[in-house]
């Protein structure tokens, strides 16, 4: 990102799993547990997204929804404290750049896994799939509930949907890397954010 943009920006917007954190959430079981106990097949992904256009029934969903969060759970669970990204996190809000969440996980579970990384009171606006499983609705809310311009803000991602989201409207995207095999915060994240600390103005 360039000194322009940078001196622009007033808020984060960040994903969860894969971006903010590697949780190792195991999605093939995942799928396996849908598929042994409700009979469902939904290879597509997102799954939070495809799983409401597999499922009709709303008590299947609600049951299918469940094993989605109790498997989320495990995996929030296992994610310990960083006080490394506290810190970058903490220089970013005293220099008055708010901080949102979006995620497709459930709010329970992505509420456990920022309080295990230590980071929950720093977080401004948290958006889950209770509110959206559109990641460009997701972006739009936090926008909105930020109170910010879509130029003033960056997002953090991993994937070509969070890309295409972010450039559709007109909101800054950066990808992060998690490098191979890693578990915790990707350091490519630190990286970025210790580089917009170091050319805020």
């Amino acid at each position: 990102m360039d000194r322009e943009g940078i001196s622009r920006l007033r808020a984060l917007i960040i994903d969860v799993d894969d971006t903010l954190v590697v949780t190792g959430i195991d999605w093939g079981r995942v799928r396996s547990r849908l598929r042994e106990e409700l009979g469902v097949e939904i290879p597509e992904k997102p799954l939070a997204e495809k799983i409401r256009l597999r499922i009709k029934s709303s008590s299947k969903l609600t049951r299918a929804l469940k094993i989605i969060e109790e498997e989320e759970m495990l995996s929030a669970k296992a994610v310990r404290r960083d006080d490394e990204l506290v810190a970058l996190l903490n220089e970013l809000r005293g220099r008055r750049v708010r901080i949102a969440i979006v995620t497709l996980r459930s709010r329970a579970s992505a509420e456990e896994v920022l309080r295990c990384l230590g980071i929950y009171s720093l977080i401004d606006i948290l958006v889950t799939r209770e509110d959206s499983v559109s990641r460009a609705e997701q972006l739009k809310m936090a926008v909105s509930a930020l109170g910010v311009k879509n130029d003033e803000v960056v997002f953090l991602g991993d994937t070509e949907i969070d890309e295409g989201s972010a450039r559709l409207l007109g909101i800054k995207y950066r990808g992060v890397s998690k490098g191979p095999n890693a578990r915790g915060v990707p350091q490519d994240l630190k990286r970025f954010l210790k580089h917009l600390i170091h050319s805020y103005p």
